[in-house]
Parts: structure tokens; sequence; C-alpha cells
């Protein structure tokens, strides 16, 4: 789905940007709850792109992408604050948030919720970002988090290290994460779809883990001629054996399994 789509039924558009590093956002606004908004992370369209989520998983440094993923929240309410004196009709304060992601923008939309939660429910987070960057200073509890903050993520792969591979141990945010994962803190804000075919989010599954609730799909059945298509469109740029494994992880493959 193109970001400048406007015609997203229930949605109108508000604005986009692209940092040097490969990381772009889209901000959206709900047409029927104007107080509604949702924060769509884009996935990997570049190679620097997968170059940078090695360094998520093995350094205690955040990497530039979830830097800048953490840079854009408090960017995002000021946005939607200035809407809001602009048109409080058509643009209503920010009282719930929707974050969205495939891919490698689903991994930086679970770190960035994950965080959120964190920085109300643990005591001295070690986060990058937290509720009062979106002007939620009166949120404290779990609860009042829970009601006001949602991710839904596609294809994203995993976040932290449940065994050591390779010897890589895990940093101490990942350790953080771990810990407030099998509390299950996360479990009513994220929600991670995985489909069986798709070979980014069941990569190494024995040793990378996602956060909050998983929800796995069976690989869904697709036409020889619709394969067919798609080889000769990309195998001239990933190869044919590459854009086998490739086509389960587009976008419109999830799509199409959620909306049955």
């Amino acid at each position: 789905m193109d970001f400048k789509d406007n015609n997203v039924k229930g949605w109108s558009f508000i604005e986009e940007h692209y940092f040097d590093d490969g990381l772009s956002y889209a901000l959206w606004v709900n047409n029927f709850r104007r107080s509604t908004y949702c924060l769509v992370y884009a996935g990997t369209d570049e190679i620097k792109d997968m170059k940078d989520y090695i360094p998520m998983e093995t350094k205690e440094e955040r990497s530039s992408q979830t830097q800048n993923a953490a840079k854009i929240v408090p960017e995002v309410a000021e946005t939607v604050a200035r809407k809001h004196a602009e048109d409080p009709v058509k643009y209503g304060a920010l009282d719930y948030l929707i974050i969205n992601g495939h891919s490698l923008g689903g991994y930086l939309a679970m770190y960035i919720a994950s965080d959120l939660v964190d920085s109300v429910v643990l005591e001295n987070p070690n986060v990058l970002v937290g509720v009062k960057d979106l002007g939620w200073n009166d949120v404290d509890t779990q609860e009042e988090i829970d009601a006001k903050l949602r991710c839904f993520t596609i294809g994203a792969p995993g976040m932290h290290f449940r065994k050591p591979l390779l010897g890589i141990e895990q940093t101490s945010w990942q350790k953080q994460k771990v810990d407030a994962n099998d509390k299950k803190i996360y479990h009513t804000v994220i929600t991670q779809y995985v489909n069986l075919g798709d070979i980014v989010p069941t990569l190494l599954s024995e040793h990378l883990d996602h956060i909050g609730r998983k929800v796995v799909m069976r690989k869904p059945k697709v036409s020889f001629a619709t394969k067919t298509t798609f080889f000769n469109k990309h195998r001239s740029v990933v190869g044919f054996g590459a854009s086998y494994l490739i086509y389960y992880h587009m976008p419109w493959v999830y799509v199409n399994l959620l909306s049955r």
C-alpha cells in the first residue's frame, strides 16, 4: 500500500518523512474517531536497511534507524497538536495511537511500542522514548497505557535472542524486554502476525523471538500463475530462488490472510 494512497477507507493521510539511513514513516488520522492516529513505519526497501538490522540485535547502543524511529514519536505528537489547533473538527487531540509496520518496519514498530509500555510499567526503564513524548503525562498504569496504545506488525523479524547464537549475548535492553515479555506486559498492546511461509519472522526461530502476542498463520496457497508472475518480475534483482522465498514475505500476502 502506497504511503500517499489517500483512498484507504476510514483514514486520511497526514504526512510522511524519509531519513538518510533508509527509515521512513507515514502518519494517518481516523475519519470516524478523530482522536485516533496511526503511525506506520516502512519496511525494508534497500540493502542498507538489511545491514542495519544486525546491529539492532548485537549492540548495546541502538541502531540509527531505531534511534530515528524513537525521535519520530515526539515529532508526531507535535504534528498532531498543530493539526488539532488548526482544525479541531478534523483532527482530534492524540488520545489513541496505533503503530504498524511490515518487516523491518514491524521490528521498529514493536520496539517503539514496547518502549512506551516500559516507560509506564517498569521502574528505571532503559528506553529511547516514553509516554510523555506523546504528551500523555497522566498515563501512569498498565491499564491506562493498554487503553491508549496498539501495535500490529506483519512479517517482522525477531527482536531478541532467546538462546545464545555464535556467542552473542543479550544486551541490557533486550534482557529488560525479555523479562517484561515473560510477564506478558506487552500482550495487550503488541500483536505480531507471522505466516509460516515467510522466512523473515521464522528465520532462526529457535534463537530469535518476538515480544507481545504472536499470531501464527498457515502458509497461504498461491497459484502457479501468481508465483510465476512474481518470479519473472523480481528474479533479475534478487534471483529466482530468493524471489520464491521473498514472495511469502510480501505485505499483500498478509493482507489476504488477514482478510479471510
